[in-house]
């Protein structure tokens, strides 16, 4: 039986560093991604342990709420 994938917990002092890049703001982790605290909508993927910060990297949900079938 396969085991479950394991979601990345980065370390509270890499999250102290790490900003935003859309709105340069402080960063949370939500499970496998990491998602701007002054708008929680925008997040950004963690990629095999590496965040992926990149402006056109991020999702919205309402971008996910809008594309979901």
């Amino acid at each position: 039986m396969p085991s479950a994938p394991q979601t990345t917990v980065i370390s509270p002092d890499v999250l102290e560093i790490l900003r935003c890049p859309v709105t340069a703001a402080p960063l949370r982790q939500d499970g496998d991604h990491l998602v701007s605290v002054s708008d929680d909508t925008i997040r950004y993927p963690i990629e095999h342990g590496v965040p992926r910060l990149l402006a056109d990297a991020a999702s919205s949900t309402t971008d996910e709420e809008t594309h979901a079938p």
